[in-house]
């Protein structure tokens, strides 16, 4: 489905299935599109500066983090991450000297980050007032977070309320204006993604929740690239196939080819080598493309800061 007024995509019915979440997060490591998260979490340990490490191989934590630079010039602001799955931004954040938090709904990933990373972490539902006792923060962060949720006006709306007078929320998602027009879904299948955002769609949630104003960030100079779509295929035509069975069993489990991959990826992770190798792909995605704004047609993921 199509929103009329804002040009987002969405999925019917739009239900958050949390189960998906557990099993997801139970096996990241092996769960396409998820088993980066997993190099990543393992990454952070490893690396003298956890921040500096995830700026060089994720686009996504290298515009949020050169914002969080700007942000703190005089000062340590207070950082909730909303979303924060396996926790590697927040404790990042932390080691780079940010009073960080992350909370996150899964079970599953809250535990595996205080087992990683220590008592960084609250596991919570923001739109039930579970993080009440916090307090207010200077920056709200969600990264990739926005379009798994069911009503995303509610949580900027929930997220508006934990910021301080002159707080902002800085959130990243998938960028619907990076495909054409006859794109249908080029993100990941629901229940895991209910939304595709615009430029736009975020401007519309923004002013709707009563934020009052919208600023997108700019990625050039983004040492690790971004992902362009190969315009020749057929859009019209979803590519995307579900990961689990009903009894939460991986689909490609008895694929032969894609369990030789993730092994072999496995052991670069033990190795050391596959932060390099993820470092150099996507610096040639990057190669011979003109950046520009986060907002416009031809990045993969948008940047919105939105000021209260």
């Amino acid at each position: 489905m199509v929103c009329g007024q804002c040009r987002a995509s969405f999925a019917r019915p739009l239900k958050v299935d949390g189960e998906v979440y557990e099993l997801v997060y139970r096996y990241a490591w092996r769960t396409p599109g998820y088993h980066e998260y997993f190099t990543f979490a393992d990454g952070v340990r490893r690396a003298t500066d956890p921040l500096s490490y995830l700026e060089a191989v994720s686009p996504v934590h290298w515009v949020v983090g050169r914002y969080l630079r700007e942000k703190s010039k005089g000062r340590v602001p207070r950082i909730l991450e909303v979303g924060c799955g396996l926790g590697y931004f927040t404790y990042a954040l932390s080691r780079a000297g940010y009073d960080a938090t992350g909370v996150d709904i899964s079970r599953e990933a809250v535990e595996k980050a205080r087992r990683r990373y220590g008592d960084l972490f609250v596991c919570a539902d923001l739109l039930s007032g579970g993080c009440d006792d916090l307090g207010r923060f200077d920056v709200v962060v969600c990264t990739e977070m926005i379009e798994h949720v069911e009503d995303p006006g509610a949580v900027l709306r929930a997220a508006q309320g934990y910021l301080e007078d002159d707080g902002e929320l800085v959130l990243t998602t998938p960028n619907k204006s990076a495909f054409p027009e006859n794109a249908v879904w080029e993100t990941d299948l629901p229940p895991v993604h209910l939304w595709w955002f615009t430029p736009g769609s975020i401007e519309f949630l923004a002013a709707g929740a009563g934020f009052s104003g919208v600023r997108f960030r700019d990625f050039a100079g983004c040492p690790s690239g971004w992902v362009h779509p190969d315009r020749s295929r057929d859009f019209s035509r979803p590519v995307g196939r579900p990961v689990f069975d009903r009894k939460g069993r991986l689909f490609f489990e008895g694929s032969r080819k894609l369990a030789f991959r993730l092994a072999l990826r496995n052991l670069a992770r033990r190795a050391g080598v596959l932060d390099t190798i993820l470092h150099l792909k996507r610096g040639a995605a990057g190669r011979g493309s003109a950046p520009g704004p986060s907002g416009s047609s031809g990045h993969a993921n948008l940047c919105a800061v939105l000021a209260r």
